[in-house]
């Protein structure tokens, strides 16, 4: 089982921190994404992937690494999500986690992709 780090909640410390955020839409559906440069892959939470009648292509074995350095096995990829921003289409993987909250996560696969530095 690999083991793939993802920060997609932030710890609580004595400083405020913010997290960076961009607006992007997948399959016509307006989504706020946060863009997190520690996180190894990009991740989305099953109850997201459901608004947006998106569906699971393959089951995974890795684990991410969330909150307070917890790991959480990823349920399933979704080998090909078209991420649009600005009017240009990204084509993404994501992984899929349980969460009950609505969550986009893109990580440095994220930045690489599209040559954000």
């Amino acid at each position: 089982m690999a083991l793939v780090e993802s920060n997609l909640v932030e710890a609580v410390t004595n400083k405020r921190t913010i997290a960076a955020k961009c607006h992007i839409r997948i399959k016509g559906n307006s989504v706020t994404a946060v863009l997190d440069s520690g996180a190894a892959v990009s991740i989305i939470t099953k109850r997201l992937i459901k608004n947006l009648g998106l569906e699971i292509d393959s089951l995974l074995k890795i684990v991410v690494v969330i909150m307070n350095r917890t790991k959480e096995r990823a349920i399933g990829q979704i080998n090909k999500v078209n991420i649009i921003v600005h009017n240009i289409m990204v084509p993404m993987k994501l992984q899929v986690i349980e969460s009950l909250e609505e969550t986009l996560l893109l990580g440095t696969d994220w930045f690489e992709k599209t040559s954000t530095k």
